[in-house]
């Protein structure tokens, strides 16, 4: 085993890292105060058009948002939707391009402006 416990090949003096899965994590934070939300996330592949599918983690309800028009900058894709939430909720997002799903994450409801310090638990 090498560094941070990656397997290590060794070529002749060269050592090759494989890395076997690497994640990206963020969450979108919905603002409880507003109406539309304004998401931003880092799609699969770029698609005009989406439908956004929502679930409240809390109440175990369902929600789909079609016809979403996008935009985008530097890899990240833009998007809003109107919906108004409760302070706490948690979703789990996922956005498709008809059939295919091009993005999955999570989301949390919150006010907070410090969220470098913010304690979901806390």
């Amino acid at each position: 085993m090498g560094w941070r416990g990656k397997p290590l090949i060794n070529f002749n003096g060269f050592f090759y890292i494989k890395t076997k899965k690497l994640y990206y994590i963020s969450m979108t934070i919905f603002r409880p105060n507003l109406a539309i939300q304004n998401v931003t996330v880092i799609p699969r592949y770029n698609a005009p058009i989406i439908t956004l599918n929502l679930k409240n983690e809390g109440l175990g309800t369902f929600e789909t948002f079609n016809n979403i028009n996008t935009t985008y900058s530097n890899g990240y894709c833009n998007f809003e939707f109107e919906k108004q939430v409760q302070e706490g909720a948690n979703f789990e997002i996922e956005i498709k391009d008809g059939i295919t799903t091009i993005f999955r994450g999570k989301a949390f409801a919150t006010d907070e402006t410090d969220l470098q310090n913010y304690k979901i638990n806390g």
